[in-house]
């Protein structure tokens, strides 16, 4: 996400990195079920749950996650852990170059 092409996200990014856009703070990825191979013409995909990883935490941290297990939480009930994901998310060098950036008004 380079400077010239991509300002607007860089700074909205910033936002979330500082605190100020809590919403935003979260990569989720969600879980779905494929019905049987026998099925598949008459059943849809299903959300079986959601996991999440934290952005701020990556710079918080100051390491990428790499093969790192997230819980997924189930879909009706988010108290209830299902499964675990295995996730990397490589950014640390760009969410550093991002804080680096002078604050816009």
């Amino acid at each position: 996400m380079d400077m010239e092409n991509n300002g607007a996200r860089r700074q909205l990014l910033k936002t979330v990195l500082q605190g100020r856009n809590r919403q935003m703070e979260r990569i989720r990825f969600t879980v779905v079920s494929e019905p049987p191979e026998e099925e598949q013409q008459h059943r849809e995909c299903e959300d079986v749950g959601v996991a999440f990883v934290s952005i701020p935490e990556i710079l918080e941290k100051q390491q990428d996650l790499t093969e790192t297990a997230v819980n997924i939480l189930d879909i009706e009930d988010s108290s209830v852990v299902v499964g675990s994901l295995t996730v990397s998310v490589e950014g640390l060098e760009a969410l550093q170059s991002i804080m680096e950036d002078p604050d816009q008004e």
